[in-house]
């Protein structure tokens, strides 16, 4: 039916605009959880794991997807979350199941780039708020991830645009 609406787009550039709507819902998604974690330190699973589902399943369109990077940036985002479960959740179960979402989105090799700068900016996060908080005499609290994943994400949508 897309087709019949659009007679002189070429099939290629309307898989290219669904690539770009994939991309943009998956930005929509992780700036909603942003906002959650920041708030409310947790993460609404239902949304990204619905996405993850439609995105592992067009995967499947032959000529557009490629489902073994599918499940090897799943994978790498369950490695996460095994170890997120094994560390009592010193990173949040949420996050762990976020980076199994981008990583059925965006493929292995991406999703162990937006993993790497995650744990990057992370770093520099932490580092930030410590010294922060020793200027304020703060109590130490947990600090949310999403944003990270966030920022990384952005960072990658930058670069291969």
């Amino acid at each position: 039916m897309l087709l019949t609406l659009m007679p002189r787009v070429r099939t290629a550039d309307i898989w290219q605009i669904i690539e770009l709507i994939k991309y943009l819902m998956l930005l929509a998604i992780l700036l909603r959880e942003t906002i959650r974690d920041i708030r409310e330190r947790e993460i609404d699973i239902g949304v990204p794991i619905a996405y993850g589902i439609i995105a592992f399943i067009s995967n499947f369109i032959p000529g557009q997807g490629d489902i073994l990077s599918c499940l090897g940036g799943a994978g790498i985002g369950a490695i996460v979350l095994v170890i997120a479960y094994l560390k009592r959740e010193s990173i949040g179960i949420g996050d762990g199941i976020m980076l199994i979402v981008t990583g059925a989105a965006l493929g292995t090799y991406l999703n162990l780039i937006l993993i790497i700068r995650t744990a990057l900016l992370a770093g520099i996060g932490a580092i930030t708020l410590i010294i922060i908080r020793k200027r304020r005499k703060m109590a130490a609290d947990t600090m949310p991830l999403m944003p990270y994943i966030l920022l990384s994400y952005i960072s990658i949508c930058v670069r291969f645009v």
